[in-house]
Order: structure tokens, then sequence, then C-alpha cells
């Protein structure tokens, strides 16, 4: 395989295109919007992202989007 599967976003069946609701390990910008992050020690900062932007969540506690649309 060429190295298109090793750079793709990996989607699962019910964290596309969410447009409120809870991400999971990873989160991509599909249009540009912003989500809150909750830390394990409770305290929250709202990411702005755009589109195309990418980011790992794995040490937050929880993500939700605030506004925009995700893939999760």
């Amino acid at each position: 395989m060429g190295a298109y599967i090793d750079n793709a976003y990996p989607v699962q069946k019910g964290k596309v295109n969410l447009t409120t609701g809870a991400l999971g390990a990873t989160a991509l910008c599909v249009a540009d919007g912003s989500i809150t992050v909750t830390w394990e020690d409770d305290s929250t900062d709202v990411l702005d992202m755009v589109a195309g932007d990418a980011i790992d969540l794995r040490n937050a506690k929880s993500a939700v989007v605030t506004t925009g649309t995700f893939h999760g």
C-alpha cells in the first residue's frame, strides 16, 4: 500500500460529521469551529480550529463539539 494509508485520518461509524456531542481520542476539523476540552483536573479550554486541523485528544478527560463540524 502507498503512503496515503499511512497518512489517512481514521474514521469510524458514528464519529463523522459531528456538529454536537463528544469526540474520541482524535479530532479532525471538517468545517471551522471549536471544541471544549476538559482536562483531568476538570479545567477546560476552548480550542478554535479551521478545516483541516487534526489533533490528538488522548490526554483529555473529554472533548465536545461547540461549533463547526468534526470527525472524531
